[in-house]
């Protein structure tokens, strides 16, 4: 779907809808005239409904994988079950916040649509989930951070690593503060050996922090 729109996935819905229209007038042909393609505009008519509606309704998009809870732990396995089926109510809900959570007005709303999100227990918000974490305001995308985690997407972790790498000083103190607090830390590992090498020494040393907490947990050293 993103190909057909010359977008590369993970796109916002601005870029969506900016590719949209500039598509539709490409294709059209009462618009381009004997340029118009008919089989190419149906295609990315399609391909745009098909994406609004994920990201609308928080379902998965084409290529993202199924997340199974990891067995055992010493952490308690009761907080990795997954909510029980939503009501019609609750499912309205929660397409309503990531509607917000994605075209909010303001920070303050798509900040409070995505801790929202991470409180319901549903790893399937995670389109919205991933789209804020690109957020422009840094209060959002660490909002975002803390959802993904205590959701326990681990089909998030190279999206963290690229938040973590990108972001401000706040922004990488905010992630190690959620690997920190999840479930299962050690699968972020990756996330944290890039921490562990970051130019900043309160950085780094928090990075020390949080590993030596990882190999305890592992090792099962009280």
């Amino acid at each position: 779907m993103y190909e057909t729109l010359g977008l590369a996935p993970g796109a916002t819905p601005e870029q969506i809808r900016s590719s949209y229209r500039a598509l539709v007038k490409a294709c059209h042909p009462d618009i381009s005239g004997e340029t118009g393609d008919a089989v190419r505009l149906d295609a990315v008519v399609s391909a745009y409904r098909e994406l609004s509606r994920r990201i609308t309704n928080c379902l998965p998009f084409p290529g993202d994988r199924p997340h199974s809870s990891p067995a055992g732990g010493s952490r308690s396995a009761a907080r990795s079950r997954p909510t029980p089926g939503a009501t019609a109510a609750e499912r309205t809900n929660i397409a309503e916040l990531c509607r917000m959570a994605v075209d909010g007005r303001t920070a303050s709303i798509r900040m409070f649509a995505v801790k929202q999100l991470g409180r319901t227990g549903r790893r399937t918000v995670y389109p919205s989930l991933r789209i804020a974490l690109y957020d422009s305001e840094t209060a959002v995308v660490c909002a975002a951070v803390e959802a993904v985690v205590r959701l326990d997407i681990r089909q998030a972790i190279g999206e963290l690593g690229a938040v973590f790498m990108r972001g401000d000083l706040t922004v990488r103190r905010c992630v190690l503060s959620a690997i920190a607090n999840a479930r299962r830390p050690e699968v972020y590992r990756s996330v944290v050996f890039s921490a562990l090498k970051d130019s900043d020494a309160m950085i780094r040393r928090a990075a020390l922090r949080v590993f030596a907490d990882i190999e305890r947990e592992t090792r099962g050293v009280s």
